[in-house]
């Protein structure tokens, strides 16, 4: 029987929890648990684009590479890890933005939702040491930069399937 309230970041339904005592307690203000969604569609602000919804974050809001993480995970989604979306959008945006790509844990370059990397786009000396990564809003390159620096990033969430928009 699935959980009518909650489902998992790509949109499968939660058939089964095991959670332990006194869990999910959302320590350090992170989760790796079911998270509820918008009731379908896309919630105000952000871009349905591919079966997906999409929010760029720029201006004041800047974060950096974790914080940018932490947020768009309480948004019910993680940093943007596919291209389709900037490669029709890119050119609204003045702003380099980080995406989900780095080598933090993993000492090769991963998206963070484990999604294929069957594409690379870097910029011409990279990657450099730096483990986090920003696309250029000009170029659409990619470079890595320090993961504490603030700049604006991309958000990706499932498509609620039940609110129509």
């Amino acid at each position: 029987m699935a959980l009518l309230f909650c489902s998992w970041v790509d949109d499968t339904p939660v058939t089964y929890t095991a959670w332990e005592k006194n869990e999910p307690n959302f320590a350090n203000n992170d989760e790796n648990s079911p998270t509820d969604i918008p009731k379908g569609g896309c919630a105000p602000e952000w871009t349905a684009f591919q079966g997906k919804c999409y929010k760029v974050v720029t201006g004041d809001n800047k974060k950096d590479w974790q914080e940018a993480r932490t947020y768009c995970k309480n948004q019910g989604g993680n940093l943007y890890s596919v291209l389709a979306f900037l490669t029709t959008q890119m050119h609204k945006y003045t702003e380099d933005l980080w995406i989900g790509m780095n080598d933090v844990n993993w000492e090769m370059w991963m998206w963070i939702d484990n999604t294929v990397m069957d594409y690379t786009n870097w910029k011409p000396g990279m990657p450099t040491k730096e483990q986090c990564v920003e696309i250029n809003s000009e170029t659409g390159q990619w470079s890595t930069t320090s993961c504490s620096r603030y700049r604006s990033y991309i958000c990706k969430t499932p498509k609620s399937k039940t609110h129509h928009v």
